[in-house]
C-alpha cells in the first residue's frame, strides 16, 4: 500500500471537513424550517377556531355569543343602512368561517337603521306624480285605494296615510294614497274595455261604480299582447252599482301574475 504524503493527508482531511460542514449546514437549515415554519403551522392550526357569522345579528346577542366563544367584540362604526334594522350588525372583520386564534377581537359595523323621513304632501297631485315622489323619499307604496270625489279631479290624490309632514320612524315605511275616481255616475254603465291593458281597465271599472269580475287569458297572435280582447257584459249595458265585469286578456307568453 502506497503511503500518502503529508500534503495528501491535508487535502483529504480538508475535503472531508468541507463535506461534514455541508451536511451540518443542510441539517441546520432543515431543523430551522421544522422549528420555525412547519411546527408552528401545525400548532397554530390545532388552536385556531372558526369565526362565527354575525352579520344581521342583533348587537346584544352578538356580544353574548362572542363572550361565550372566547372572542373579543369591538364596534368600529355605527352607520345608516335602510336594508339592516337598527342595532343589527352590517359587516364584520374577520369574515365568517375564517380560522383565527381564540381571544381575537371581532370588529363590527352596527346599523342605526334607515334615515328618518318627513312625509311629503301629495294631496292634489296626480297618481303618477304622487307615487314617484313618495318612492323618491324612500317610502314603499301600499295598495292604492280609490273613491269618488266631487272636489278632486279624476286620478288626483284625495288623501294619504301617513299624513303630510309626519316624521316616520325606521319601523314604518309604507304609504297609502286614495285616488279620485271623479264624480259618482248617475247611472252605472259598462265601459268599453277592449284594447286596454288591465291597469287602465281596472280604473275605468272602478270609475263606473263597478267591480272587476273573472279575469281569464287566451292567446291570439293577431292582437297586441296584454290587452283586453273580450268583456262581459258588453259596453253600454246599464247595470246596478257594484256589478261585476269579466274580461279576457291576450297573453302570448305565460307570465306569473302578482
Amino acid at each position: 500500500m502506497k503511503k500518502r504524503s503529508f500534503g495528501q493527508w491535508v487535502k483529504l482531511t480538508w475535503n472531508w471537513g468541507v463535506r461534514l460542514l455541508l451536511v451540518l449546514a443542510v441539517w441546520a437549515v432543515l431543523a430551522s424550517i421544522l422549528q420555525w415554519i412547519v411546527l408552528p403551522v401545525f400548532v397554530r392550526k390545532g388552536r385556531e377556531v372558526t369565526v362565527p357569522e354575525l352579520r344581521g345579528v342583533a348587537e346584544d346577542s352578538a356580544i353574548v355569543a362572542m363572550e361565550k366563544a372566547g372572542f373579543g367584540f369591538v364596534v368600529d362604526d355605527r352607520r345608516l343602512d335602510p336594508a339592516v334594522p337598527a342595532g343589527h350588525i352590517i359587516d364584520q372583520r374577520p369574515l365568517p368561517d375564517r380560522l383565527t386564534k381564540p381571544g381575537r377581537r371581532i370588529h363590527v359595523i352596527v346599523s342605526t337603521g334607515a334615515p328618518e323621513v318627513h312625509v311629503p304632501d301629495v294631496t292634489g297631485k296626480t297618481r303618477q306624480d304622487a307615487i314617484a315622489l313618495l318612492q323618491r323619499m324612500g317610502l314603499e307604496m301600499g295598495e292604492l285605494r280609490y273613491a269618488f270625489s266631487d272636489t278632486y279631479l279624476e286620478k288626483q290624490v284625495i288623501s294619504q296615510y301617513p299624513d303630510a309632514h309626519t316624521l316616520l320612524t325606521n319601523d314604518n315605511r309604507i304609504a297609502f294614497i286614495t285616488i279620485s275616481l271623479g264624480k259618482k255616475p248617475a247611472i252605472f254603465e259598462i265601459p268599453r274595455l277592449i284594447g286596454l291593458d288591465e291597469e287602465e281597465a281596472r280604473f275605468l271599472i272602478r270609475k263606473a261604480g263597478l267591480q272587476l269580475g273573472v279575469v281569464s287569458f287566451e292567446r291570439r297572435e293577431y292582437e297586441p299582447d296584454g290587452v283586453i280582447i273580450e268583456q262581459v257584459p258588453e259596453p253600454g249595458t246599464v247595470v246596478e252599482e257594484g256589478a261585476q265585469v269579466s274580461v279576457i286578456i291576450n297573453q302570448k307568453e305565460k307570465k306569473e301574475r302578482k
